[in-house]
Formats: structure tokens, sequence, C-alpha cells
């Protein structure tokens, strides 16, 4: 089931690059306005679901640290969860930036570069080890990414602007897409343990509400607001856009990461971004109508293989990450509940 959802996560991350640079090149509506609709209200739909309770419905777990729907947070915590929202409005809007300044395929096929970042940084904070066949796994996924790319005949979809991407594009698109992908990748590994301690539907909606914050203080300051037509709101199109950036991009996506990362390991999660690019041929394919080649079946091929070896080495190393952050979390929660004892009985 785990991986069965991470699939369904690469594939609406790579439509949502095109629905995203449709509203773009047809001026829907201004890149940081779709960025401040996506965190707000996809924060409301995933407080929504928790306060009904249907995350407890579809995100069973046997682990036994959250059993509150609205727990109480440590000081350790908010200043984590404050973390997460600012990482997450730089992914948001590194992301939408990104895809409004380079092509759609473009920002594709640079996604595979997150779990090897997030691999990179989770050894580094000490919170998992990614052996030497995981880290093989990764390289081999990563390669089959890039020829499936690579290997696409760009000429017949020039007529779509899927490939166009020249110097100025990149000197005004290229840092917001690093700031996507490292943003993104520190994201999933540092929201590890909270989601280890809390409801997994708890953490993305806290971080894209408070993700909201600074975006909402930058449209202000920048006086973007004046720029907005709000006619646009209105129209068929812009709601469509606004409908999968908030509900399946946001909403679905990040609950689908959350619970899976407590599963698993946030290296795990990352890994199959790889899949982004072949998922986005594929939707080429269907729209454009460009047939996959027989090179492109083979960086496919790398892709699958290159998740299966990554997959099969690292599924004893996932249950000693998540038995030793379960560790943790029982202390946390035990520290914080004395903690508030003390302070009652005083």
């Amino acid at each position: 089931m785990v991986y069965a959802s991470l699939c369904v996560v690469s594939l609406v991350f790579s439509g949502q690059q095109y629905v995203v640079k449709t509203a773009m090149t047809g001026h829907l509506m201004p890149p940081l306005v779709l960025a401040l609709c996506r965190c707000f209200f996809g924060s409301t739909i995933m407080f929504s679901v928790q306060a009904l309770g249907l995350d407890r419905s579809c995100f069973k777990s046997d682990l036994t640290d959250a059993k509150s729907a609205w727990p109480a947070l440590g000081c350790r915590d908010a200043l984590t969860f404050f973390t997460l929202g600012v990482l997450q409005a730089a992914n948001v809007c590194g992301n939408i930036l990104a895809v409004s300044r380079l092509s759609a395929f473009t920002v594709t096929i640079f996604q595979p570069l997150i779990p090897l970042c997030a691999g990179a940084i989770a050894c580094f904070c000490n919170i998992e080890y990614v052996s030497v066949p995981q880290t093989l796994g990764l390289l081999l996924a990563a390669i089959g990414a890039v020829s499936v790319v690579a290997l696409a005949d760009h000429g017949a979809a020039a007529s779509s602007d899927q490939f166009l991407d020249d110097g100025a594009a990149w000197q005004h698109g290229g840092p917001f897409l690093a700031l996507n992908i490292i943003s993104s990748a520190m994201y999933v590994v540092l929201h590890k343990r909270p989601c280890s301690i809390y409801p997994p539907i708890l953490v993305p909606a806290s971080s894209f509400l408070i993700a909201s914050l600074p975006i909402c203080l930058i449209l202000v300051v920048s006086g973007s607001l004046h720029d907005i037509h709000w006619s646009v709101f209105t129209t068929a199109p812009a709601l469509c856009v606004i409908c999968y950036a908030t509900v399946l991009t946001t909403a679905l996506n990040y609950s689908l990461i959350a619970w899976a990362t407590r599963e698993t390991s946030p290296t795990t999660v990352t890994s199959f971004e790889t899949l982004q690019p072949l998922f986005a041929a594929l939707l080429l394919w269907f729209f454009y109508g460009n047939l996959p080649s027989k090179s492109q079946a083979v960086g496919a091929l790398l892709i699958a293989t290159g998740l299966f070896v990554f997959t099969k080495a690292g599924n004893n190393e996932d249950a000693i990450v998540r038995s030793r952050l379960l560790q943790d979390g029982h202390a946390a929660s035990a520290g914080f509940g004395t903690a508030c004892s003390s302070t009652e009985r005083a």
C-alpha cells in the first residue's frame, strides 16, 4: 500500500507541472497567488479531514503515540513545525516560480535529484543510514529518469512548448528550481520525527498553514495584490487549476507522503520521485500523441530496477529507523507529560 500510494503521488506531481504551466502561460493568476491558494486551502482541507476523523480510518498504524486527534505540542516540536512551514513555503513557491519560467518537462526531469539530496541530508543529520546498495539503486533510477527525457523526440513536441528553455529562462528559473529541490528534500527528512509522534495528516496541514503566512506577507509587501484580477477566480479554468493544486497536489499527496514517511523512511519516500519523468513522458504520449521510443522504454526499465534495488536493500534499514524514532517519540511524549504534571503540581 505504501509503494502504491507513492506511485500515485508521483503521478499527481507530474500532472501538477503541466497544470501550473498551463495556468502561468494563460495568465490565469500570478504564481504567488496560486502558491497562497494551494497552501491555505490545502491546509483547510487536511484540517477538515482530521476534524471529521477520516484520517484515522484511512491511515491506520500500529504506532500508539498519537492518542488524541489534536495533541498538545511541546516547545521543541513547535519550533520543528515552524521550520517545516518555512520549508514548505520555499518548496511551493520555488516549484511554481520555476514552472512559470521553465518548461514543465524540465522541472520534472530534475525531481529525481530530491531523493539524492534527501539521502545526503538524512545521513548528515543522523536520521537514517543509506547503504551502498540503496545509493546504487537511487543512482540507477536517476539515470533511467534522465534517459527517459534525454532520449525523447524533443522536436516532435516543440509545438507544445514543452522543451523550449534558453539561457535567459535558466537564469531566471534555475535558482527557483534549486530552491524547490533542496527545500522539498529537507522537508521530507525533517518531518519524519513529527510524523512518528502525531497524526500523519496534522504535520502537513500545520506546515501548509504556516507556509501561507510568509507567502501572504510577500504578496502584501510587494504590492502584488493590487495586480490581481479577482474575476479570474470565477472562471472555470482557474477554478480547475486551484482544485487540482489544493485537493490533489497538496491535500492528497502530502497526506500520503506523511503517512508513508511514518511507515518507512524519508529516502524511501523521495525515491519514488524518480518516477515523475516517466509519468510525464506518458502524459505527453496521452495528450500530444508522442509515442515513447524503445530507448525510453529502457530508461523506464532502469527506473523500475533502481527502485527495486533500493526498496529491497532498504527494508531492514526502514525497520531500524522506524523503531528508533518510535522510541524517541515515546521518550519525548513521556518527558512532555512529566513536565506538564510538574507544572500543574507547582
